[in-house]
């Protein structure tokens, strides 16, 4: 899969393993290599950069907690805002889908 068709996308599908369960980084990351089942491999470098952005947006929320093995580790969860960003992300998508299948008939997306 061309990486770069979700590069846009994926502060959604870290919004969507977030958003019932708050996690820490190395979860997330793991969360994505599972869900995305080999399709996806995000890399620590590239998702603290986009917590960041999602926190400082208000997207997300985010503290310390002590793990059990007593190591420090910050937690992330989706807020109010990020919910409604995937809401509007759903939406989009829909639409999205309807044009293609437009253009490129209703079987377009079938492997």
């Amino acid at each position: 899969m061309d990486k770069e068709l979700l590069k846009g996308h994926l502060p959604i599908l870290i919004l969507g393993i977030i958003r019932e369960t708050p996690l820490h980084g190395y979860a997330i990351c793991r969360e994505i290599r599972l869900r995305g089942k080999g399709e996806l491999d995000l890399k620590e470098g590239t998702l603290y950069p986009l917590l960041y952005r999602l926190e400082s947006q208000g997207h997300i929320r985010s503290w310390w907690e002590t793990a059990p093995s007593g190591k420090q580790r910050k937690l992330y969860q989706a807020t109010k805002s990020g919910l409604k960003l995937i809401e509007s992300h759903k939406t989009d998508w829909t639409t999205l889908s309807t044009l293609f299948s437009t253009f490129l008939g209703e079987g377009w997306a079938k492997p």
